[in-house]
């Protein structure tokens, strides 16, 4: 029990002492973050990662919803620490990647009219999952900085220079003598070679247990326990707290007129515009998608890969109608694009007769709105 409490002090205190390094990890996340929202109109291929982590997580609620998040997060950590011990390069792209990917969303949610209030929302389990994710990133890069330190330090390359030079002897030596191997092949032969050579070296003084190789083994299972009872607590309470916001407030978006409302799925990110309802059986009446654009224009929609007709509804910054396309059918051989002959910022997307049967009109306002208290897209913004 002693040696146990014993571990876990000394694992306390080596997490205290790895704080430049979680505060250096902290800095490149939120640099990435800054480039991400500043930047955003390059960095149109993150919708793509966007749109795969959608498709997961698409249908889960509740608990599924949670475990997910959870082990999600859980093994990015533990990925961070372990693929750390590698110069430590992980953690750093696993960092910036991740801020730039925050910072882009960002954008697109301000952009979209979710406004800065949107973002809070973020804030809850944002506490506890981001510092877990530094922590866990930071000790990766303390424990790849350690071997980086060791592989390009003088000490090392004292005796190792030579061996190197041997190798490079005998591919002149080929090269100007025997002439067996083209050049290119003879020193990709010699540094594949040298690398097995070194990789050999650092195994056996691993297995004859050299002081450094005792520290770096030292530090990871300090880093793993540090995981364990900070990095894994953290993450299973932001994994409670998100996955029980998201199935909450998941799915309640609306459009409403004056005599009806349709419960509407949101397309923001290209990647979810370009998509739109193609490919599905059928839309049921009361439902529809609508398109969120950051700023007024002309967007043109067409019918590919649809398999039901719809009502195109395109509206202004205000939320007044200002064109629709009424019964467009999928296409059959050549595809048609209609956009609006005035700047439209969103299009809705219902069941075909929708509008007729409601009795809307050019110039007819709707309310955007959620059932959550974080996002109220109306007239009156």
């Amino acid at each position: 029990m002693k040696v146990r409490l014993g571990l876990i002090k000394e694992s306390v205190k080596y997490l205290l002492e790895s704080w430049q390094f979680i505060l250096a990890i902290t800095a490149l996340f939120f640099f990435g973050a800054v480039l991400g929202f500043v930047f955003s109109s390059n960095l149109s291929f993150l919708d793509k990662v966007i749109q795969e982590l959608i498709e997961k997580t698409s249908g889960l609620e509740g608990l599924p919803l949670t475990l997910f998040i959870l082990f999600n997060n859980l093994s990015s950590a533990f990925y961070g620490i372990l693929l750390g011990v590698f110069l430590g390069i992980m953690p750093v792209f696993s960092s910036f990647g991740n801020g730039l990917l925050l910072g882009y969303v960002s954008s697109k949610v301000i952009g979209a009219g979710g406004g800065f209030f949107e973002l809070v929302t973020l804030v809850p389990h944002g506490v506890f999952e981001l510092p877990a994710i530094f922590i866990a990133l930071g000790l990766g890069l303390k424990l790849g900085m350690g071997l980086w330190r060791r592989i390009f330090s003088r000490q090392f390359w004292k005796k190792r220079t030579r061996i190197a030079i041997y190798f490079l002897i005998l591919v002149l030596i080929n090269h100007l003598f025997l002439k067996t191997l083209p050049i290119v092949f003879a020193l990709s032969f010699a540094i594949l070679s040298f690398s097995l050579f070194l990789i050999f070296e650092i195994y056996f003084e691993i297995h004859f247990e050299m002081p450094f190789w005792k520290t770096i083994s030292r530090r990871i299972v300090l880093s793993f326990i540090a995981f364990l009872i900070v990095v894994m607590p953290l993450l299973v309470v932001a994994a409670i707290i998100e996955g029980s916001f998201i199935s909450l407030n998941s799915g309640e978006y609306s459009v409403c007129f004056e005599k009806n409302c349709f419960s509407v799925e949101l397309a923001i990110s290209d990647q979810e515009k370009m998509l739109g309802l193609s490919g599905r059986a059928s839309l049921e009446n009361g439902t529809g998608m609508l398109f969120l654009f950051n700023e007024s224009g002309r967007y043109n929609f067409w019918m590919k890969d649809m398999n039901f007709p719809l009502d195109i509804i395109w509206f202004n910054e205000t939320k007044n109608i200002v064109y629709v396309w009424e019964s467009a059918l999928p296409c059959v051989e050549e595809c048609i694009e209609v956009s609006s002959n005035v700047p439209a910022k969103y299009v809705l997307e219902i069941p075909s007769g929708s509008f007729k049967e409601l009795g809307l009109e050019i110039g007819e306002g709707a309310e955007f709105s959620s059932s959550s208290k974080h996002l109220k897209l109306s007239n009156t913004e």
